[in-house]
C-alpha cells in the first residue's frame, strides 16, 4: 500500500508540474487589440481577454468610457486585470525623473519601456508585491502626443500569485504593444456646449487653458465634472462639478459639518446674484464652496454646484469658471 501511495503521490506531483508548464501564461499569443479610454491608446492582449466595465451601485452612473477601462483575463481560477484611468495630469521631458523620485522610497523598480510615435511609457513595478486577491504587479504611466498622462495598472488575484513571474512577463509583453489612439485632449482655451438631462436647454462653458469636462448620467440625474490638468508631481489638487437632479448631496456633510459651520461669499450663477456657502475643512486641508439652486425659481431640477481645492487662488479660478456658465436653448 505504501508503494502504491508513493507512486500516486509522485504521479500527482508530476502532473502538477506538467500542468503548470502547460499553463505558462507568459507565452500566451497576443492577438486581441483593445481600445483603452475610448481610443486614447490601444493595447493588445491574449484572445481570452475582455473589456468588462466595473460594476457599480444601481443608483450610480455607469463608468465613463473616457475615464476608465477594465480588461479582464481568466486562466482557470487565475485572473489578471488591467485597469486604465484618465488621471488629468500633464508631463514634460522630466517625466521619468519625477516618477523615479516618487518611487525611490517605496521599493519600486522604474524603467522607460517606450519612446516613439508620440508616446512615452514608464513602467513602475513593486519589487516585493504582497499576495492578496488584488495584487498590483505593474503600473504603466503613458504620456501621449498632447502631453497628457493616463495610467494602466495590472493586478492578479491570489490564485495567480504562485505564477507571479509569468504574469509579470505577460504584463510587460502587453504593455510593449502600446499604440497611439485617435482621441486627443484639447488643452487650449475653448467653449463647450453640454446637453442637459430632461431639458430643452444646454449648458455653455468657457474653459480656460488646461481644463476639460466629463459627463456622468443616469436616467434621473446628471453630473458635469470639470477637470484641471495639473503638472505631474504637483502637490495641490482641486475638483469641481455640477449635479443636476432631485437628490443633491452636500459635500460638507461627508466631513461631519452642517450649514452653520460655513460662511457666505457673494457671487453670481447663471446671471443671478447668489451667495456661495464656503467651508474650511482643515482636517483635509481643503476649502469647499457650494450652491444649490433652481434655475427656474422653485420648479424643475436642482443645480448643485460644488468646488473643492487645497488652496484659495485655485478655488477663485474655479469660481470664475462657474460664474461664466450660462444656459441656452437647444438648436
Amino acid at each position: 500500500m505504501k508503494t502504491i501511495s508513493g507512486l500516486l503521490m509522485a504521479l500527482s506531483v508530476f502532473c502538477t508540474a506538467i500542468r503548470s508548464e502547460a499553463q505558462d501564461v507568459s507565452l500566451l499569443p497576443l492577438d486581441n487589440k483593445q481600445s483603452i479610454l475610448n481610443e486614447r491608446v490601444f493595447l493588445t492582449f491574449p484572445s481570452g481577454a475582455r473589456n468588462v466595465a466595473r460594476p457599480v451601485d444601481i443608483m450610480a452612473p455607469d463608468p465613463n468610457i473616457n475615464e476608465e477601462t477594465r480588461i479582464m483575463m481568466d486562466t482557470g481560477d487565475m485572473r489578471l486585470v488591467f485597469f486604465a484611468q484618465e488621471i488629468y495630469t500633464v508631463a514634460g521631458d522630466d517625466m521619468l525623473a519625477k516618477i523615479q523620485a516618487a518611487n525611490a522610497p517605496h521599493q519600486v523598480a522604474t524603467k522607460k519601456i517606450m519612446d516613439k510615435d508620440g508616446l512615452i511609457a514608464v513602467l513602475s513595478s513593486p519589487e516585493r508585491p504582497d499576495s492578496s486577491d488584488q495584487t498590483l504587479i505593474g503600473r504603466l504611466l503613458v504620456r501621449t502626443s498632447d502631453h497628457t498622462l493616463l495610467q494602466v495598472s495590472a493586478y492578479i488575484n491570489a490564485s495567480a500569485y504562485p505564477q507571479l513571474k509569468s504574469f509579470r512577463k505577460l504584463t510587460e509583453r502587453i504593455y510593449a504593444t502600446l499604440a497611439a489612439g485617435t482621441r486627443k485632449v484639447s488643452l487650449t482655451p475653448h467653449k463647450d456646449t453640454i446637453p442637459l438631462i430632461d431639458m430643452d436647454r444646454q449648458m455653455i462653458a468657457d474653459l480656460p487653458q488646461d481644463y476639460s469636462y466629463s459627463v456622468d448620467q443616469q436616467y434621473d440625474f446628471q453630473v458635469i465634472r470639470f477637470h484641471h490638468y495639473s503638472p505631474l508631481g504637483e502637490a495641490g489638487w482641486s475638483d469641481m462639478f455640477i449635479y443636476i437632479g432631485d437628490h443633491p448631496h452636500s459635500v460638507y456633510l461627508d466631513f461631519n459639518m452642517n450649514e452653520k459651520d460655513g460662511h457666505k461669499v457673494d457671487g453670481t450663477f447663471l446671471g443671478k446674484k447668489i451667495q456661495w456657502l464656503q467651508f474650511d475643512i482643515t482636517t483635509e486641508k481643503m476649502i469647499d464652496r457650494e450652491l444649490k439652486i433652481h434655475p427656474d425659481g422653485d420648479q424643475g431640477l436642482i443645480f448643485h454646484v460644488a468646488m473643492m481645492s487645497s488652496d484659495l487662488p485655485t478655488l477663485e479660478k474655479q469660481t470664475q469658471i462657474m460664474e461664466h456658465i450660462r444656459l441656452g436653448k437647444v438648436k
